[in-house]
């Protein structure tokens, strides 16, 4: 995979993230759904995946499900932290959470676990990072993979947001750079944010 790929494919994931965050038309949930899935099709195309990448053992579940409540304790921590420190960071928390006003609790849900968490990590994870690593090596690949992810938040002018962006890529990040299990990643992902965007939510 070479330079010329891996960036285009990271412009066009800052496009379609702008698309989603700063384009005021249309319904959240919807548009972050389109967005992750063309990326991650996208890179399944561009990119086979190893099967390797993808096996299910019970390690891989009993690891991705203690680290979604990990992540969530880091964020309910963080959450009393900032809330100490900015002024700001309740609005900006709410304002996150209230995309999801106006639709139904069911579908996003559905959306977190079947499409969105799935699909982020195959693009993110699975493929960026992966090839950035290839390519720059296992750290420098990291640290790229991490800042593109939180970097393309940056359209939704929440400065918690990606600040979150930002702890999430990186945990992830490095569960990848230990194990190289996306499978895991796609059950830390999932149950983390179903976790605090529909049953027990930070604000």
């Amino acid at each position: 995979m070479v330079d010329r790929k891996i960036w285009m494919v990271v412009a066009l994931a800052a496009i379609l993230w702008f698309f989603t965050f700063a384009v005021d038309f249309g319904n959240f949930w919807l548009k972050i759904s389109i967005s992750a899935s063309v990326l991650a099709i996208g890179s399944l195309i561009l990119s086979k995946p190893s099967k390797s990448d993808y096996r299910i053992s019970t390690k891989s579940i009993v690891i991705g499900l203690a680290s979604a409540i990990v992540l969530y304790g880091i964020f309910y921590l963080g959450n009393f932290i900032s809330g100490l420190l900015f002024n700001f960071s309740a609005g900006q928390v709410g304002s996150i959470y209230q995309k999801g006003d106006g639709t139904n609790p069911m579908i996003i849900t559905m959306v977190l676990l079947l499409i969105t968490s799935p699909a982020e990590e195959i693009f993110w994870r699975g493929f960026l990072q992966k090839n950035l690593m290839k390519k720059y090596g296992n750290w420098m690949g990291f640290i790229f993979g991490t800042l593109a992810y939180g970097l393309v938040h940056v359209w939704s002018m929440n400065f918690m947001l990606v600040g979150a962006a930002m702890v999430a890529g990186a945990f992830w990040g490095l569960l990848y750079f230990r194990f190289r299990n996306v499978s895991m990643l796609i059950i830390s992902h999932a149950v983390w944010t179903f976790s605090i965007f529909v049953l027990w939510p930070i604000r």
